[in-house]
């Protein structure tokens, strides 16, 4: 997992960089307080209507989030700094979940944007 400080112009480097090394894109939208950033994570990775918008919830829709035609997945967590500004424990809950969930799959790679 890398975390980057930066605006619009690096998130989209960083999704056309991904999607030029064969890999799909997936953008979480940063949201303002941790229920609605674990909402935003589901809604925008797509999670299964079962998600229960929890921290182990998330973890567990993470390590099962895959590609229907198997291909390598990053997901970029944008606008992170909002939820740091507002609440830091959830901010690094989420950034620990991240880096773990990032650590234990080779096809899956997170990046962080925080502005």
């Amino acid at each position: 997992m890398r975390t980057f400080r930066g605006d619009q112009a690096r998130v989209e480097m960083l999704r056309r960089g991904a999607l030029a090394r064969g890999r799909t894109v997936l953008i979480v939208d940063g949201a303002g307080d941790r229920q609605l950033t674990l909402e935003a994570f589901g809604r925008d990775l797509g999670f299964p209507d079962y998600y229960g918008a929890n921290y182990d919830a998330l973890v567990d829709c993470l390590r099962d989030l895959a590609d229907p035609q198997s291909r390598p997945i990053t997901v970029i967590w944008d606008r992170a700094g909002t939820l740091r500004d507002r609440d830091r424990q959830a901010f690094e809950v989420i950034e620990d979940i991240l880096r773990c969930v990032d650590a234990e799959r080779a096809d899956l790679s997170v990046a962080v944007v925080v502005r």
